[in-house]
């Protein structure tokens, strides 16, 4: 084995403790970093869940913020001809 590889695992406390201790050691760290990594998941999931939420009900509203098309009743011709939305998007 590499020095390094002996290093990390002197660091990790590996060869101080039983296989057996090891065993549950790594079983319950990796069920540490599998629930930090969901938890993670789910807060971003609910997060843009209820960002596209308030988003549509605002598109509903003809308050349109990030659609990337107009609201309805928000669509205005400026003098100039431009058809664009209530956010500033010119609709080609």
């Amino acid at each position: 084995m590499d020095k390094k590889a002996s290093a990390l695992r002197r660091w990790l406390g590996y060869e101080s403790r039983t296989s057996l201790q090891n065993y549950f050691f790594f079983f319950f760290a990796g069920f540490f970093f599998a629930g930090f990594f969901l938890v993670a998941f789910f807060f971003e999931a609910f997060l843009l869940a209820g960002f596209l939420a308030t988003d549509f009900l605002l598109f509903l509203a003809g308050l349109d913020l990030a659609f990337p098309f107009p609201a309805p009743g928000a669509i205005r011709k400026d003098s100039w001809g431009v058809i664009s939305s209530s956010s500033g998007m010119v609709i080609l």
